[in-house]
């Protein structure tokens, strides 16, 4: 058990075999993590303040080439977003993981995200069996040992640029799309992180703006007497 903020861990050996270490001063690692409070809903982070990542955000890049990065190239609202380079990535098939706060929302009866998206790609979308870039979001409710995926979209499914860009794209106001996915089943289970996924195959930038976590009650009076309106909202 930690204090929220930034800590360092320290390992080393004691008695080594049951003697002393000959040479203690190879046998030590030091490294740090930090411990963030739970984000609370309504949640909306659009990426505007110069702090990057976010506090309570990580970003997993595996080959420390290109990932998630703080641009103020364009933004659906506001001044900033962030983008993949994907135009520049030289090598196809990495991963690179943009997550998410812990999100607690036991007590909202359903859970909603929404984002802001702009994409394009450097082939012409109407190429048959092509590779191409790829978002995907996961759901993690064990600090991402574990993940379910809850949306994927690549090529002509992603994209808010019809046609192809063999430079790098930066959308304009009309090039972007605002995505939504219902969270409630993982709400339910407890805390939970969300994860944002590009897997580059050199086709060309995505940005993501306002991702934002909504949660929505049942009426009380409705909740006392057992009756569930579903989905929530409806019309």
């Amino acid at each position: 058990t930690v204090a929220i903020g930034t800590h360092t861990l320290r390992a080393y050996t004691m008695l080594p075999n049951g003697v002393p270490d000959q040479v203690p001063e190879n046998d030590t690692t030091v490294g740090s993590f930090h411990y963030d409070a739970d984000a609370t809903l309504p949640f909306l982070e659009g990426f505007e303040s110069n702090t990057y990542p976010p506090a309570g955000w990580e970003i997993f890049n595996p080959d420390k080439s290109f990932t998630w990065e703080l641009t103020r190239d364009a933004a659906q609202s506001g001044s900033a977003s962030v983008v993949m380079r994907n135009l520049g990535y030289a090598v196809n098939g990495q991963i690179d993981d943009l997550i998410s706060p812990v999100f607690d929302s036991k007590q909202e009866d359903s859970v909603f995200l929404f984002f802001d998206l702009a994409a394009a790609v450097y082939s012409d979308p109407k190429t048959l069996n092509n590779v191409w870039d790829t978002l995907e979001i996961f759901i993690s409710t064990d600090c991402t040992k574990s993940l379910t995926s809850v949306y994927k979209k690549w090529g002509p499914n992603l994209i808010t640029r019809p046609t192809a860009i063999q430079t790098e794209f930066i959308p304009t106001a009309n090039e972007w799309r605002r995505d939504s996915i219902d969270l409630t089943t993982f709400a339910r289970l407890g805390k939970f992180q969300v994860i944002f996924r590009n897997t580059s195959n050199a086709e060309n930038n995505i940005y993501l703006d306002n991702i934002r976590m909504i949660g929505r009650e049942v009426n009380p009076h409705l909740k006392e007497q057992g009756v569930l309106v579903t989905p929530n909202p409806t019309d």
